[in-house]
């Protein structure tokens, strides 16, 4: 591993250079002789800049090579001066602290990988950093017992994956859509893209013992609908109603043709989740219905599914597994002012 200073730089880069050649890089190090992953830090702390160049000088199975710059305006010029596979930024910097800093994470994290280090031990602001993009948050009083090296490694794969995924279909419908990311007619993230945020929310969840909880919602009067297009309005309708009652740090996408799944984290207590629950199934009872619907707004009805992490399951195809039985509770939708009644 090699840790180096540069002097900063002023070229410009495009997101899509960049990713071709993240590409690339990938590429080569699938040979006999792998380039190191280059890890711009961003950090002020002299003792911890030391402390994360230690913990990578001692990996065995990666090579990494480190930049280091102490402020937010000194990484923006080395980033369009060089290509990165990482970033890993401290929130308490000279010309950033906390939400701003994650701010200036959100703005980069669509190119590279962002983990986050840092010594502002808040949960809810690294639920923050995750939903707007960042790969991973670590609090610098666990490097000891975090295996930073894999940790990157993993940010860089998932991103490396996500852009393969990205590939795999052009867009269509709403613009600016990606449809293998997101379902072009809600806008919501995809199944695909939900899969790989749950797999990401587990893993944190793992690391700082907490907890989450996984809802699967159906529409049942779908099946009557022929029409994909008269689907696509009323689920449009009903993700811009749930939209309004889900969290910055919350995950929502719409799963299949007639279903949403949601991740709230933080969340495990029966009563609550009930109440949850209860808050989003009084939220659709403003879906608008489609023309010619065979059924009234007030015979709308929806079927819940619900895991908790961890009582119900250590692993994503196990809880999304329960969550897709829908078993938690029916309700009518817009007849009643009531929360659903749990079936289970």
């Amino acid at each position: 591993m090699a840790s180096r200073t540069k002097s900063n730089g002023a070229t410009s880069d495009t997101s899509s250079t960049r990713a071709a050649v993240g590409e690339e890089r990938a590429e080569t190090r699938s040979q006999a002789s792998p380039l190191p992953l280059r890890v711009l830090l961003i950090e002020d702390q002299p003792t911890d800049a030391q402390l994360v160049n230690d913990l990578l000088g001692e990996s065995e199975d990666v090579r990494f090579e480190v930049d280091h710059v102490t402020r937010l305006d000194a990484a923006v010029d080395r980033m369009r001066d060089e290509d990165f596979d990482l970033v890993l930024l401290d929130l308490s910097l000279p010309d950033g602290y906390g939400s701003f800093t994650i701010e200036f994470a959100a703005k980069f994290a669509k190119q590279l990988p962002v983990v986050i280090l840092t010594g502002i031990e808040d949960e809810s602001l690294a639920r923050t950093a995750i939903q707007v993009g960042v790969a991973d948050y670590i609090c610098k009083s666990m490097l000891g017992e975090v295996h930073l090296a894999r940790t990157i490694e993993c940010a860089v794969e998932r991103q490396r994956r996500l852009s393969r995924l990205a590939g795999l279909a052009p867009d269509r419908g709403l613009p600016g859509v990606n449809d293998s990311l997101y379902d072009p007619v809600t806008g919501l993230m995809s199944e695909a893209l939900f899969k790989d945020r749950l797999e990401h929310t587990l893993a944190c969840s793992e690391r700082n013992q907490s907890s989450f909880t996984l809802l699967a919602l159906r529409l049942n009067e779908l099946v009557e609908i022929q029409s994909d297009h008269a689907v696509g309005e009323l689920m449009s309708s009903a993700a811009s109603c749930l939209s309004r009652r889900v969290r910055k740090s919350d995950s929502l996408a719409r799963i299949s043709r007639d279903s949403f799944g949601l991740v709230i984290n933080g969340l495990s207590e029966f009563a609550a989740v009930n109440s949850a629950v209860g808050s989003f199934v009084m939220s659709l009872s403003s879906v608008s219905l489609p023309e010619n619907a065979l059924f009234a707004a007030e015979d709308l009805s929806t079927s819940v599914g619900v895991s908790i992490h961890p009582d119900n399951g250590n692993d994503t195809a196990t809880l999304m597994s329960r969550a897709m039985q829908f078993g938690f509770a029916t309700a009518r939708i817009g007849a009643s002012s009531n929360p659903p009644a749990a079936s289970a």
